[in-house]
């Protein structure tokens, strides 16, 4: 009997251990076409610890034309299986993600982005767009709080994927990554703070 309670433990202790990107296969299958397993066998050959996450992730964009916030997302859950970063860190630093769904066209996610009178109704200051490449990505710089990251530091990466359903229905992905920052206190608390900002967003009926 207590023979079993530890295979058991052992087994349920193992399950929890596995490294992903909190992402179901069939998730991945649906949005890229094929289950991490067939990415990961890519992304040994590409050798993402010599090439580095970007390169990676870009890699798959390049290539297989992987949607950008897909492509991130397998590049991290390789990540993690191959032991090469723990979960929400990227080259030592923290990773603060956020996910959303919009009734909009990716054109008009990246207006509410780049036009001042949209963007001041749910994004302060502190966020400065610096590259857009439409329909698919927006890089942006952080100018708010020294003590999380140095000012003007570009590091916050959006990638839009849009989809148009049978009824011709257009709907928006929009993934966002805050990156570089100093430990997981701020990257729960940046979280959080994007959260609100992105629910905000979608309120305002973008």
């Amino acid at each position: 009997m207590a023979s079993t309670a530890k295979k058991t433990a052992a087994r349920s202790s193992k399950k929890s251990a596995k490294p992903n990107s909190g992402i179901s296969d069939a998730a991945v299958k649906k949005a890229t076409g094929h289950e991490p397993a067939h990415w990961f066998k890519i992304l040994d050959k590409f050798d993402v610890k010599k090439h580095g996450h970007k390169a990676a992730a870009q890699h798959l964009y390049d290539e297989f034309d992987i949607p950008g916030w897909w492509c991130q997302m397998v590049v991290v859950g390789y990540e993690r299986a191959r032991g090469l970063r723990e979960k929400n860190q990227q080259g030592g630093l923290f990773v603060a993600h956020v996910s959303k769904t919009f009734d909009a066209s990716a054109l008009d996610v990246i207006d509410s982005w780049t036009k001042p009178a949209l963007k001041k109704k749910w994004l302060s200051d502190e966020v400065v767009v610096h590259k857009v490449s439409p329909p698919k990505s927006i890089r942006a710089t952080w100018n708010g709080d020294a003590k999380m990251q140095e000012p003007g530091t570009k590091s916050i990466s959006i990638w839009l994927s849009e989809r148009k359903s049978k009824d011709g229905t257009i709907k928006c992905q929009m993934g966002l990554q805050h990156e570089k920052l100093k430990d997981a206190k701020t990257m729960e608390r940046m979280k959080k703070w994007w959260g609100a900002r992105v629910n905000k967003l979608l309120d305002s009926g973008v």
